[in-house]
């Protein structure tokens, strides 16, 4: 396995910062392509229904 890092204040380096803040952006990107480049007109957030109809090809104003 893998041995956890122990006294990171005598040893840090901000790329232990910089690699959490790619690894969260990469996990929102799923997130915000559903908010902004699938239509949910009427709703504030996507559900299910609105990505199915997509997926499904009833929703014509964008196509896989």
């Amino acid at each position: 396995m893998f041995k956890l890092r122990s006294k990171l204040g005598e040893e840090y380096s901000p790329l232990y910062f910089l690699s959490a803040l790619g690894a969260g952006g990469a996990v929102i990107t799923f997130f915000m392509y559903l908010m902004f480049m699938t239509p949910h007109e009427g709703l504030p957030l996507p559900t299910w229904e609105t990505l199915q109809a997509i997926l499904q090809g009833l929703n014509s104003s964008i196509k896989i």
